[in-house]
């Protein structure tokens, strides 16, 4: 799929906030890059412009968080 559509396709959802249980569940680690992936993507980009460009974020315990001070 292009990469311009990653920019229109996609419903927006409901941001989880910080605090909510959910954010403690493990999750799966993306393996296989098909549709389900770019799905996800397209919700992720749809719900950061629903949210007037609020930023989203993701915490795994291989990233390092990177400092731009």
């Amino acid at each position: 799929m292009p990469l311009k559509d990653l920019l229109v396709l996609g419903n927006p959802v409901t941001i989880t906030r910080r605090g909510d249980p959910v954010l403690h569940w493990p999750c799966r680690p993306a393996t296989t890059f098909g549709p389900e992936l770019w799905n996800l993507l397209c919700t992720m980009f749809a719900t950061n412009r629903a949210a007037d460009g609020a930023g989203l974020a993701a915490l795994s315990r291989e990233w390092k968080p990177i400092d731009h001070g």
